[in-house]
């Protein structure tokens, strides 16, 4: 796999789970509100994804 991989990799869309996301609240930070956060910024990728490809001037076939 040559580096180049990667990087292309992490900018398709993940479908079916294929993505683990790590993410470690700060002391005091409230954890319910980052997870809310985090699944609101996901989703706005997924939808913006979704945009672009529908955007596109080709056949889906």
């Amino acid at each position: 796999m040559t580096p180049a991989q990667p990087a292309l990799a992490a900018q398709t869309p993940a479908t079916g789970g294929g993505v683990t996301i790590n993410v470690y609240p700060a002391p005091g930070m409230d954890e319910k509100a980052l997870a809310e956060l985090v699944a609101r910024k996901i989703q706005d990728t997924r939808l913006t994804d979704a945009a672009r490809g529908r955007s596109r001037l080709t056949d889906a076939d």
